[in-house]
């Protein structure tokens, strides 16, 4: 009578361990899921604050953002050069 009554127990305390592994499991998929989901979301923010550094980036848009300051383009360039020649007085 006592091995049926330990067979019993016995099979109520595997059950109830594999209903909390099974349980366990599922939570962790689920996070795994859930973690997944928030680094496609990561990366595809990534993609797009590369794409508006690009785009900020461009001639265009450095042309655009100058205009408020007054600036005008330049037509032509003057420079100074400097003569390798040097005349002196000798007294």
């Amino acid at each position: 009578m006592a091995l049926n009554w330990l067979i019993v127990f016995s099979s109520v305390g595997l059950i109830l361990f594999y209903l909390i592994q099974t349980n366990s499991l599922v939570d962790y998929s689920y996070r795994i899921r859930e973690q997944k989901k928030l680094i496609s979301e990561l990366e595809e923010k990534n993609h797009s604050l590369e794409m508006e550094i690009v785009r900020r980036q461009s001639p265009f848009s450095l042309e655009e953002a100058i205009k408020p300051l007054g600036l005008v383009e330049m037509k032509d360039a003057v420079y100074l050069s400097w003569e390798k020649e040097v005349a002196a007085i000798k007294k």
